[in-house]
């Protein structure tokens, strides 16, 4: 292959290719794509979906796809490893990784992820939220998808009570959190050790919490027993390090 056509296939290969429906797209005897130049030639609806979402420009069609796999959708890798190859939140659904909590699963946490994220199969990879007012009645919003018991009205209120839970109790523990890094500032001689390595415990598990970014849709269980933890373990430590407590002893 030249450059000149390397260049080219590079950038033909703007999008995901479709996962499901592929198959029933290629009769069964499969298509073939060793001399494919464009996938946008073909998968014009994944295409534009693709080009409208997060993953574009960072990500192409061949970072999930390979035209020689015989999988369904022609996947690169094994589905979840995919997606746990550029984001961490699989081990929020898992609960898993933060210090000090035990394992926490919850009922999201053998779901997988495109089950939310593409939804319908739509490359945008965009959560089809049920209190979204854009988004058609006719068309299934990404909890519906699987919640089949009850209407949109009923996730939609759901899923803001999860935020609002979340928001509860992570704004007054970020509160405590920095009214004890100002103390650690000013009085650092307070401080043993141990509270310093507590205190990047709590850091570094609520910096979890930060970069899963779903304010508890993917686990809420996990997100609350670290904020619980992280709760407790700022108490003691800031009624240890209290200075007018400290005087009067």
């Amino acid at each position: 292959m030249t450059g000149k056509e390397a260049v080219r296939l590079a950038a033909g290969l703007t999008l995901f290719f479709a996962g499901w429906g592929l198959a029933a797209e290629e009769g069964g005897g499969g298509l073939d794509h060793t001399g494919f130049r464009e996938c946008a030639e073909c998968h014009a609806v994944q295409d534009a979906a693709w080009r409208a979402s997060a993953h574009n420009p960072a990500t192409g069609c061949l970072r999930c796809h390979d035209p020689a796999s015989k999988s369904p959708g022609r996947l690169a890798a094994e589905l979840e490893a995919l997606c746990s190859s550029c984001h961490s939140q699989r081990a929020v659904l898992r609960g898993t990784g933060a210090e000090g909590i035990e394992e926490t699963r919850s009922f999201h946490s053998g779901v997988a992820c495109i089950s939310c994220h593409m939804t319908g199969g739509g490359h945008s990879m965009k959560l089809l939220r049920p209190d979204d007012p854009a988004l058609p009645e006719d068309r299934t919003d990404s909890c519906t998808a699987c919640h089949r018991d009850n209407n949109r009205a009923t996730r939609a209120h759901q899923l803001r009570d999860w935020h609002s839970w979340y928001r509860e109790a992570l704004e007054p523990l970020e509160a405590d959190l920095g009214g004890i890094e100002t103390r650690l500032k000013e009085r650092p001689a307070l401080f043993s050790d141990e509270m310093r390595a507590q205190l990047e415990g709590i850091r570094r598990n609520l910096d979890i919490l930060r970069r899963d970014g779903s304010e508890g849709a993917h686990n809420l269980d996990y997100a609350l027993e670290i904020m619980a933890l992280a709760s407790r373990r700022l108490k003691e430590i800031g009624v240890a390090t209290d200075p007018a407590g400290l005087e009067g002893r």
